[in-house]
């Protein structure tokens, strides 16, 4: 999500500054002519069963990893409760690794002949997407089967790319291509049947709502704004269909939408909306937030499905971001209950990715360390020789 996040970010930036520039030019021309309340009324199959209790784990039961060829590029996320994926960058080229943390053994998935610049785990973890670049000003994505076998694989004039696959068909990937100069163009990535088909889409973060829908915020370019109406589309068909107003940012997984937006009555605090799929409020939340020169610093977060629980980074007050030295409680909120869990304090907010059972989480922009959240214990993932 890190990576997806920091696209959006340099996309909006740009934006964002343009539409003030012509905003600040015809000002100038014209004056020289003159709250947390958890919500469960929802049936048990959206919100899931209790999970067994998952097993514990202790500092002594990781092994950090052991680069076994090249210089360490990051770890890439999770692909079962105790393995995960981690790139190394080689003279030429890049490679990909299994990695389990328990036994500290790590396994080649596949060798890149360019500098990999990300990879991407599907929803079920049965599919993995390498996003490589032979040059600037092109791209290439390869889908690998879990045991690294090449299933589909593409070139793309893209000076960066933005992904979205859709956990309820993993067939099908959103692919959005940007210029040097942030224009886009948006694809659907058929990877079963091997066909990559543009489509035409008013922005180019949107996300999976179901199968066939999407949502995206539908910022309005030629009048910079702070919040913008959510709405939804059929990707294979014209029409859009509002949802909410005011909305700062948007995310989906598989059977729920998270919004976030302002509180009315209290302005320092944003709202954390939880909803499934089928538009059904699950919860809510609410956070102080910090502002930023384009608008509201947003903390990283993630959920876990199968503890049906949403992780973030929380400020303590509220304020501009650039004067904030605080630092962030990592709290987990479920969805079910509404209990609240602060695993640890004054941290960095910084990307975040858990394991499927919560147990722990990868941290870091590099996500190269790991929490082991109920012992409360941070643990680095690499290891410098000095």
């Amino acid at each position: 999500m890190g990576k997806r996040k920091t696209t959006r970010k340099k996309y909006y930036n740009f934006i964002f500054l343009f539409c003030i520039i012509i905003f600040t030019t015809i000002l100038s021309s014209c004056s020289q002519e003159k709250e947390s309340e958890p919500h469960s009324d929802i049936e048990e199959k959206d919100i899931g069963k209790n999970p067994p209790a998952p097993t514990f784990w202790d500092e002594q039961a990781i092994t950090p990893i052991k680069i076994p060829d090249g210089a360490f590029n990051r770890v890439n996320g999770w692909i079962d409760n105790e393995t995960v994926l981690f790139t190394t960058n080689l003279s030429q080229g890049s490679n990909v690794f299994t990695y389990n943390l328990r036994s500290g053994e790590s396994s080649l998935l596949y060798e890149s002949r360019s500098p990999i610049v990300d990879v991407h785990i599907s929803p079920s973890k049965r599919q993995f997407l390498i996003h490589s670049a032979p040059s600037t000003y092109a791209g290439v994505i390869t889908v690998l089967d879990r045991s690294g076998k090449e299933t589909f694989s593409k070139q793309i004039e893209s000076f960066e790319l933005a992904l979205e696959w859709n956990p309820y068909d993993e067939n099908a990937i959103l692919v959005s291509s940007f210029a040097e100069d942030w224009t886009y163009s948006t694809y659907l990535l058929n990877v079963s049947g091997g066909e990559l088909t543009k489509v035409n889409l008013p922005e180019p973060f949107a996300h999976w709502l179901n199968k066939k829908e999407l949502v995206f915020l539908d910022w309005d370019e030629n009048n910079p704004g702070l919040l913008a109406p959510l709405v939804k589309k059929e990707i294979d068909k014209p029409g859009e269909t509002a949802l909410f107003e005011n909305i700062i940012e948007v995310s989906t997984f598989k059977n729920l939408l998270i919004t976030v937006s302002v509180n009315r009555e209290k302005p320092d605090q944003a709202i954390y909306t939880f909803l499934s799929n089928d538009l059904k409020k699950v919860a809510s939340i609410s956070f102080p937030h910090l502002s930023t020169f384009s608008g509201w610093l947003v903390p990283h977060f993630d959920f876990m499905e199968t503890a049906r629980r949403f992780i973030t980074f929380r400020p303590l007050s509220s304020g501009e971001a650039d004067n904030y030295a605080s630092g962030f409680q990592l709290v987990s909120h479920d969805l079910k209950s509404g209990d609240e869990t602060i695993y640890f304090q004054g941290m960095d907010n910084e990307p975040i990715s858990c394991s499927p059972d919560g147990m722990m989480c990868l941290v870091g922009y590099q996500l190269e360390k790991l929490l082991i959240l109920n012992a409360k214990k941070v643990i680095p993932l690499t290891k410098t020789d000095v």
